[in-house]
């Protein structure tokens, strides 16, 4: 967490409406600021004009691939590299495991806890 009570600004980027809003709810609740997206232009656009100190990114979401959704993420704003956590329901499809590798980023699973959202994302931010 940022030093100097200044509260830390997450992405959250969901194509599903009720994840958004209680993951948003849980982290605003948690003294996280939060900004959401629901498709990977909207957050693209966001993050090339704002500082966050940590994305929460599903990746299975119509558009652009996840693959391709963290890549565009990281031209955006390179200093979101060390700063991603993936999403998903589904992280056992064979690009996830890849692209959690090479970018040495963690994951959650869907569906995943309080106490599991908040370890992950102070681990990052």
């Amino acid at each position: 967490m940022p030093s100097g009570g200044e509260r830390p600004h997450v992405l959250l980027i969901d194509d599903e409406p009720c994840i958004l809003s209680s993951v948003a709810r849980v982290l605003e609740y948690s003294g996280y600021r939060v900004s959401t997206a629901s498709s990977g232009e909207q957050a693209v656009a966001l993050a090339a004009r704002e500082t966050f100190h940590a994305v929460m990114c599903d990746l299975r979401m119509p558009g652009l691939s996840g693959v391709a959704l963290c890549e565009r993420l990281w031209e955006a704003n390179p200093e979101l590299r060390g700063r991603l956590v993936v999403v998903s329901g589904d992280l056992g499809s064979p690009d996830i495991p890849e692209l959690i590798a090479r970018a040495g980023i963690p994951s959650l699973a869907k569906p995943f806890g309080k106490a599991d959202l908040l370890r992950v994302l102070r681990a990052t931010a």
